[in-house]
């Protein structure tokens, strides 16, 4: 698969990619920060400090010929967040999930509280403020036009969102999940990024119609991608750190997917 660079001058590191043919949506960081944070086992004990090091992700888009990047703002906190975003269009309105890390503060807890979040509006640039589409807590998710999905207790869970129905995702392969995302031109195919039993970098393509699962294969990981037609954008490690990346583009072609026969089990809760 030949790849090349999405943006050849951008000297923020860029990641989780969402591409439906005319837009790019992806989140954008320049560099780790860290900050002080504590931790109480129990109410009343005493709190435990510590120091957190993370990279505060902001949502951005661009048009995907021209290419030149444009802050969403979200309202968020500066030191929150954002990240795994997807948008989809209808009746002329764009809707943005995005999962949502937010600093919880108390006495006895100070942590990043992560949420999925839904944002709508006429244009990527007049979106009203974002909301909670989830009471639960996740760091895995998206609202698509036909799914919602959450990670509810370490359960990948989709609930479909005409009939209400819910089901559970179960990929034995990947000991972790790191990020669920779907096709803009396939509502029924997910693209899922995790990591297999040796804790290196997995991507599958997961279709729901069909059952099949399909591990998206190359010279490098195609980490976090997303794909639409042909073209597939990931995150490419340019860095020290794991989470060091830029993104990268190529061709999707059959020969860059392996096919994963039964390993998926797709179940209807009742």
């Amino acid at each position: 698969m030949r790849k090349q660079h999405v943006f050849r001058n951008m000297k923020s590191q860029a990641h989780m990619p969402f591409l439906n043919g005319r837009t790019l949506m992806f989140c954008s960081g320049d560099g780790v920060i860290e900050r002080d944070e504590s931790r109480g086992r129990r109410p009343g004990d005493p709190p435990r400090y510590g120091v957190r090091r993370y990279q505060p992700w902001k949502l951005m888009y661009c048009d995907w010929k021209s290419r030149r990047p444009n802050r969403i703002e979200t309202g968020l906190p500066a030191d929150s967040i954002e990240c795994s975003p997807s948008f989809y269009e209808a009746d002329g309105q764009y809707f943005v999930s995005f999962i949502g890390g937010v600093f919880h503060n108390d006495l006895h807890y100070d942590q990043l509280v992560y949420h999925l979040y839904l944002m709508s509006g006429p244009s990527l640039d007049r979106l009203e403020a974002p909301i909670q589409f989830s009471d639960r807590r996740t760091n895995i998710g998206f609202v698509s036009p036909r799914y919602v999905c959450t990670l509810v207790r370490g359960k990948l869970t989709l609930t479909h969102r005409e009939s209400g129905e819910q089901s559970e995702v179960e990929l034995p392969m990947l000991s972790k999940l790191l990020r669920v995302t779907y096709r803009a031109d396939h509502l029924d195919s997910l693209i899922v990024t995790g990591l297999d039993e040796w804790d290196l970098p997995m991507t599958l393509l997961v279709r729901l119609d069909t059952r099949d699962v399909s591990e998206i294969c190359a010279d490098e990981p195609v980490y976090k991608c997303s794909i639409y037609g042909q073209e597939l954008v990931y995150a490419k490690k340019t860095g020290a750190d794991f989470d060091h990346r830029h993104l990268a583009h190529g061709v999707l072609s059959p020969e860059n997917l392996r096919v994963r026969q039964g390993q998926r089990r797709l179940r209807t809760a009742r």
